[in-house]
């Protein structure tokens, strides 16, 4: 990608993938940056932290912004309809980036119970936390620390038009 170029790529998701590019001398912490959207938002948002590690493994940092709640249930939860509305609201795999968004969250133990029906809950559930709980994630900020460079990543909806897609 060019430096300061979007580029739209559709995916046949239901889903249209903006990503504009801006390649940095030093890229900033991702940590001071996730910090001060906290400080700025109420709304959903994560960091997805790599760098930790070397090689390709530390190769990206992840902020994800603007979640809002796909799934949390301690009950039935219906697998087959996830995995279908996954489908079609998340995005295609990009070919370089290896996260361009989605849902993030996890996917607890106890959720075997909702696939293997010999496998019975647990009587006592101490903390209350849901089965599932997952984010849905449509803006990513993307840092690649070998190439130095910040990719801003919008998911919009197919529903939009153009103008309202690079708006936002």
């Amino acid at each position: 990608y060019s430096k300061n170029r979007k580029k739209a790529i559709c995916s046949g998701r239901g889903v249209a993938t903006l990503i504009r590019t801006v390649s940095c001398n030093e890229l900033p912490d991702p940590l001071m940056v996730y910090s001060d959207i906290l400080s700025k938002t109420v709304l959903p948002a994560c960091l997805l932290e790599s760098a930790t590690h070397s090689g390709d493994k530390g190769r990206y940092s992840f902020i994800c912004l603007f979640g809002r709640p796909f799934v949390g249930s301690k009950n039935e939860v219906d697998l087959a309809s996830i995995k279908g509305t996954l489908q079609k609201c998340c995005p295609s795999p990009h070919k370089e980036i290896p996260f361009i968004g989605g849902a993030v969250g996890y996917i607890g133990h106890e959720a075997i119970t909702l696939i293997e029906n010999t496998v019975k809950s647990h009587s006592i559930d101490p903390f209350g936390l849901p089965v599932i709980s997952l984010y849905l994630f449509d803006c990513v900020m993307v840092f690649d620390h070998r190439k130095n460079a910040l990719h801003y990543v919008a998911n919009v909806s197919t529903k939009f038009s153009r103008e309202v897609g690079y708006d936002r």
